[in-house]
């Protein structure tokens, strides 16, 4: 008598298992999908520098490199003087609320590298525009004994129509 009331006690169990998770799955949520909304503002970069950006042929290195979240949007390959403005139009895939910029400037080659060890005065500035408007800047400066510029900068991107900026671009202003 007990062998068949363990084996009931144990089917009862195992069948009312069964349906407990057949039944928490049935009420369980869908997983939140958070969707990310891309700004259709016009964005620009402007890159302003006390230095001349240089490549590196030994260590495949740029001369200048800005990635937006981790994509590349500006990569050169050939010396860039400090005359030389930098400006990136157009940037796309900018997304409403908080985005990451990567820039890397190459200030000396191997061969040049105690330019940069003992000089720790060179200087860049970024600035990100929505239109007209400023929207972040940062500046950076060369860390002793290094021969680049690597940073990552972080910015926001206004909410859709919290800026004048948004009511001029449907408008073709």
């Amino acid at each position: 008598m007990r062998v068949i009331g363990a084996i009931l006690l144990t089917v009862f169990l195992l069948v009312g298992t069964k349906y407990y998770t057949s039944f928490a799955d049935s009420v369980r949520r869908e997983p939140v999908q958070l969707e990310q909304k891309l700004d259709t503002g016009k964005w620009r970069v402007e890159i302003f520098r006390t230095f001349d950006c240089v490549p590196d042929p030994d260590a495949m290195t740029p001369s200048l490199l800005v990635q937006l979240k981790g994509k590349s949007i500006l990569e050169r390959q050939d010396l860039v003087m400090v005359s030389e403005s930098v400006v990136i139009d157009e940037i796309p895939d900018i997304e409403q609320g908080s985005n990451e910029l990567y820039v890397s400037a190459n200030l000396a080659t191997l061969d040049d590298f105690e330019f940069s060890a003992a000089d720790n005065s060179k200087a860049m500035k970024v600035v990100i525009f929505r239109g007209e408007t400023r929207i972040a800047e940062q500046s950076f400066w060369l860390p002793v004994g290094e021969s680049s510029i690597k940073e990552t900068f972080r910015f926001d991107a206004p909410l859709s129509g919290s800026n004048s900026d948004d009511r001029d671009l449907e408008h073709g202003q």
